[in-house]
């Protein structure tokens, strides 16, 4: 590493820091650094706002589901509920009908 022996103190020195320049020099670029505590801050923040965002979109997507859970009963009583009172009504009507048929 040292090519001559006799280098002073302050040579080496340079020399460590002309290579430690080189290496950064040939280093990818960060748009933050990683040792900076705003960055960690912003990313920490970021995640928690997304976590947030996320709970919301849960509870708000499981409102929605037993909203039409709800919809979905009713309209099944509905229909229920028209099967066993008009349909008796139209089945006696026809009842009706074919004894009145099959008297002429």
């Amino acid at each position: 590493m040292f090519r001559k022996k006799n280098m002073q103190m302050e040579e080496k020195i340079d020399h460590l820091l002309q290579i430690v320049e080189e290496l950064k020099s040939k280093a990818p670029k960060r748009n933050c650094p990683v040792e900076s505590p705003d960055a960690d801050l912003k990313y920490r923040s970021l995640y928690i706002d997304s976590q947030k965002k996320y709970e919301n979109g849960t509870r708000v997507r499981s409102k929605v589901i037993e909203k039409l859970k709800d919809v979905i009963l009713i309209s099944n009583l509905a229909k229920a509920t028209v099967a066993a009172v008009v349909e008796p009504k139209a089945a006696s009507k026809r009842k009706r009908l074919t004894k009145r048929i099959k008297k002429k």
